[in-house]
């Protein structure tokens, strides 16, 4: 027991500065305004941030992650599984949207008025904790393990994206780590494996997750054992995966049965030949060469462009230290695969056409937003060739490698010159005194500044104040880059409470349509049903009426604002079809004061002017007398045989009792419900579940149990040595 003391201490220090160093760095955005605030559209503006920008690239860790996965979390917290949202369009899937993370384990924060924040604080710890213990699993040294679970908590994606996008990141490690052990030798590797992809999958971004599942297909090929061992570690780990497949059932079924009568737009199109501009390349060691986020897209449209399709950055020194790495001959064969994915993956990323046509190629790869999401893996790899370097340091090479790094830099910023110079024509609108060409100066000085302190640092005669520095400078870097979107977050004015607590008051079962405040999708957030839609996916029959609703309108972003020129603004078009408004229900207009005239007003402060529309159509629709009025029950009292029509999207899986017996629910025209109820009493109760959610419970339980199995087996073995040599590609 005292044997092992010092190196519980190192482990728990370790884990200590991981956890201290995260915290650290997300404290600006944990004490700053949220997504709620930022997105819902019922705050008055506060004072901007001390930098231009925003805090985020996409908008969607409101409307999709915190919107839609507090309703998940509600749902959980009240006992109901997640399957259905009454409060989008017309009603749809919840848990097979994906995006919401509805059957995700750290869901449930998100019912915490700052859940979706410390929700991605937790996954960056995972994250870090995951690649430190790979790293010590790969023999490297405490220090240098430590740095690399930092530096990947600190990562690009997780730095600029806050979606859901980043929810499977902090799986890609621990999926890695689960193929380690399997290559040691353990059943509790198959557990491990099916577990970090179960969890990647459960966190709702399955591009994301498909992405970082073929970079571990790639490093389990190249870390193949001894030839004798190589069928059982091939045998264990696709066990690991179809395991872990099968213990995400649930939500996968929940997918495919939404998939099927879903209308997924791009997707659908070829979203994956999508690539950057090769001008974007400047940025990728340089991330803030053209401004802060979102800062200044408005002087040039390449900007625009640039920050709509990017996922993420590296950093200069770590791409210094990564080329570093390739002339060490201890591990190559890892290196050299890293460094190839890395190579690869950005050719496509940046448009080079014949890596990208045959990367293509892959099954799925075409449905997969490649250019944003492929990111995560360049700079995990990049990391963990930045540590490799670390840890077996050649100061020569460093020099070398790096002086060089720094003229490539130095030129891939001048060739962004001029794009920044067509974009510095002025002074930004309420920007102060930032302009984008010394945005572009300073950003480059920082990046060959870093460069240079790290070739410094390199050339000090003492070897261990020549690592601390090192360790330093890469990780101030990183740091620093990591958190200078929280600088741009600026803050808003209180909540307008009020004006959601009249439509949660006097809304009943029908539903409002916004102009703008309730932002899409914050009706589910208040629960509170609005048929405005900003998602993935929605249903076909929905999409298509939609475009009666306003043809000019892309149908996942039915959102009740211009979006650009259009010929018909929302407003005309919500007027010149007011009727098809009330035919879904719809009996209030929510708009900021003053935008529409034409209608009474039912509610109205300075924010927010509710309006009343003169004939919605009721919920239920019956020739019966009813009370006990809920969205999915009510009690009839009718006097011979009728119908009940239901205005509640139709779709496979709705169930109806009348009186405790199933019957039959039919399409009551393009959209909504009906049912057949008897002469006299009835309590009709409505219920949807996927229709194959059964058979997803069922796998999962199955696979379960077999990883249980699993685990019990790997307990009576014999341990594997911690930190032991891995052998096959030149070293530990």
């Amino acid at each position: 027991m005292v044997k092992n003391d010092p190196a519980r201490r190192r482990w728990a220090l370790a884990v200590l500065v991981i956890v201290a160093a995260v915290l650290v760095a997300n404290l600006i955005r944990l004490t700053g305004s949220t997504p709620l605030d930022q997105r819902a559209r019922l705050s008055s503006p506060g004072k901007p941030g001390q930098l231009p920008g925003q805090a985020t690239i996409d908008p969607n860790d409101g409307y999709t992650a915190l919107a839609l996965g507090h309703l998940a979390a509600e749902d959980w917290l009240h006992g109901h599984l997640p399957y259905w949202n009454p409060y989008e369009g017309v009603g749809t899937p919840l848990a097979g949207e994906m995006q919401s993370a509805a059957m995700f384990p750290l869901v449930p924060l998100l019912a915490l008025p700052q859940g979706l924040l410390w929700m991605h604080v937790l996954l960056e710890l995972l994250a870090a904790l995951a690649t430190w213990l790979l790293l010590k699993r790969l023999g490297l040294a405490e220090t240098v393990a430590t740095l690399g679970g930092i530096l990947f908590a600190f990562s690009g994606t997780f730095a600029w994206l806050s979606n859901a996008a980043v929810n499977p990141i902090a799986f890609l490690p621990w999926l890695l780590l689960g193929i380690e052990a399997v290559r040691g030798g353990r059943r509790g590797g198959i557990v491990l494996t099916a577990s970090a992809v179960a969890l990647s999958l459960y966190a709702g971004f399955p591009e994301v997750a498909f992405l970082d599942t073929l970079f571990a297909l790639g490093w389990a090929a190249i870390r193949l054992p001894a030839r004798g061992a190589r069928g059982r570690f091939a045998a264990r780990s696709l066990l690991g995966g179809v395991l872990g497949v099968a213990l995400a059932a649930p939500i996968l079924v929940a997918f495919a049965d939404y998939l099927r009568v879903g209308f997924t737009g791009d997707h659908a199109a070829g979203i994956g030949s999508a690539s950057l501009e090769p001008i974007a390349v400047s940025a990728l060691a340089v991330p803030y060469l053209f401004g802060p986020v979102y800062a200044f897209f408005f002087q040039d449209q390449r900007i625009a462009a640039f920050w709509a399709s990017v996922g993420g950055y590296l950093s200069s020194t770590s791409v210094v230290l990564a080329l570093s790495a390739l002339f060490s001959p201890r591990r190559r064969r890892l290196k050299l695969y890293l460094a190839v994915w890395s190579l690869l993956a950005c050719l496509k990323i940046y448009g080079f056409p014949f890596v990208g046509r045959a990367i293509d190629l892959i099954p799925g790869i075409e449905a997969t937003a490649f250019d944003r999401y492929a990111i995560v893996t360049v700079e995990f790899a990049v990391i963990l060739l930045a540590v490799l370097a670390l840890d077996d340091l050649n100061t020569r090479q460093l020099v070398i490698v790096g002086a060089g790094v720094a003229v490539v830099l130095a030129l891939l910023g001048a060739a962004a010159l001029p794009v920044i110079r067509d974009a510095a024509r002025g002074l930004a609108p309420g920007f102060g005194h930032v302009r984008p060409k010394i945005v572009w100066a300073a950003s480059l000085s920082w990046a060959v500044g870093a460069v240079a302190a790290l070739i410094l640092a390199a050339l000090l005669p003492w070897p261990g104040i020549r690592r601390a520095a090192l360790l330093g400078v890469v990780g101030i870097d990183a740091v620093a880059l990591f958190v200078v979107p929280q600088f741009s977050q600026s803050s808003t004015g209180p909540l307008d409470r009020a004006a959601v607590s009249f439509l949660q008051h006097h809304l009943g079962q029908q539903r409002f349509f916004t102009l703008g405040p309730v932002a899409p999708n914050f009706g589910s957030y208040f629960e509170t049903a609005e048929i405005n839609i900003n998602d993935a996916i929605t249903p076909r029959s929905w999409s298509t009426y939609i475009s009666q609703l306003d043809p000019g309108v892309n149908p996942l972003l039915f959102i009740g604002y211009a979006q650009g020129p259009v010929s018909e603004t929302p407003a005309q078009a919500f007027l010149q079809n007011l009727s098809r408004y009330e035919e879904v229900g719809v009996k209030y207009l929510v708009e900021s004061p003053g935008t529409v005239t034409s209608l009474p007003t039912a509610y109205q402060d300075p924010l927010v002017q509710i309006l009343a529309l003169p004939s919605p159509a009721p919920f239920f629709d019956t020739s019966c007398s009813g009370s006990g009025w809920t969205q999915t029950r009510i009690v009839l009292h009718c006097s011979a045989r009728g119908t009940v029509v239901r205005l509640e999207q139709f779709l496979p899986g709705w169930q109806a009792k009348v009186n405790g017996r199933t019957v039959p629910i039919r399409p009551a025209g393009p959209l909504f419900q009906q049912i057949s109820v008897p002469a006299g009493t009835d309590s009709v109760v409505f219920r949807y579940d996927p229709p194959f959610a059964w058979l997803g419970w069922a796998v999962a339980l199955v696979a379960a149990a077999l990883a249980c199995g699993l685990v019990l087996a790997d307990s009576r073995g014999h341990p594997l040595p911690s930190g032991g040599k891995v052998r096959g590609d030149g070293g530990p």
